[in-house]
């Protein structure tokens, strides 16, 4: 608050304090259970994606398998 006040003097900034800050009654922390989750799917995605991505690409056609099916 102090630097906004100093800033303001200065003529920096247009700007003004609507409200003061106030400290929360529960304290928050992390939702470690819907970011595990998250986490998974997540993961669970990637891992198709890229077990599909790598079939997708592979190179079934090549000489040697067309021999042996010939």
């Amino acid at each position: 608050e102090a630097r906004i006040t100093t800033s303001s003097k200065i003529g920096d900034a247009n700007i003004m304090i609507v409200s003061p800050a106030i400290v929360p009654d529960i304290p928050v922390a992390p939702k470690k259970a819907l970011n595990m989750a998250v986490a998974m799917v997540l993961g669970l995605m990637m891992g198709v994606f890229v077990v599909f991505f790598m079939d997708y690409w592979k190179n079934s056609a090549d000489p040697k398998t067309i021999k042996t099916v010939s």
